[in-house]
Order: structure tokens, then sequence, then C-alpha cells
């Protein structure tokens, strides 16, 4: 999937993923998920993690 430059993509929940960075250094934030889990239209979230991904960086 190629994302342009300074979009954001929706929330979404993956069971894999490879990313490949050729270019420019994105941002990635790692969410969980902290009140009951009983509304579709409504999450309280905190952060877990930022990762910054830089050229040449590989991950599964």
């Amino acid at each position: 999937m190629g994302v342009p430059s300074g979009s954001k993509t929706p929330i979404h929940d993956d069971c894999l993923g490879v990313d490949f960075l050729c270019k420019g250094s994105p941002d990635e934030t790692l969410y969980s998920r902290v009140d009951g889990g009983n509304l579709e239209i409504y999450a309280e979230l905190k952060v877990v993690e930022v990762r910054s991904l830089q050229p040449d960086d590989k991950r599964v």
C-alpha cells in the first residue's frame, strides 16, 4: 500500500504487516484500548509506543 506524504490512515487492526521504507520518515503510533470496549463508536485509548521509521528500515 502506498500512502502519500503527510496523509493519515484510519484506525485499523492488522494481523500481519510488512514495512520497507524507501523514502521519508513516517511515525507509527501504537495504542491500547483502556475503556470497557462496549461501545463501537467510542474508544478511550492510551499511547503504548511511537515508532519513527527511517529509510531502509525493515519490519515484519
